[in-house]
């Protein structure tokens, strides 16, 4: 993801950012913000959002699937002690 705004940056793609922006601004909406309006550097940073998601979704998956064994686990250990 970084490597892909610094390239697109680098290669002129997008504006380099020189207005600064509340911290909470939306995916997207930042980027085109911050660059004083470049409409790519917001479709950039909504592409750099889809490639976090991806990376992230096994993970979260995962993490679930684990959390919902365990429930599972306590769930029919409390029924056994009752």
């Amino acid at each position: 993801m970084t490597f892909t705004a610094w390239f697109a940056t680098y290669t002129g793609i997008i504006p380099p950012t020189y207005v600064a922006i509340p911290w909470i601004t939306p995916v997207g909406i930042g980027a085109f913000l911050a660059t004083g309006g470049s409409l790519l550097a917001g479709l950039m940073a909504l592409v750099n959002f889809a490639i976090a998601t991806v990376i992230y979704i096994p993970f979260v998956m995962l993490a679930d699937r684990v959390n919902t064994e365990k429930d599972e686990k306590v769930k029919s250990d409390n029924s056994l002690s009752a």
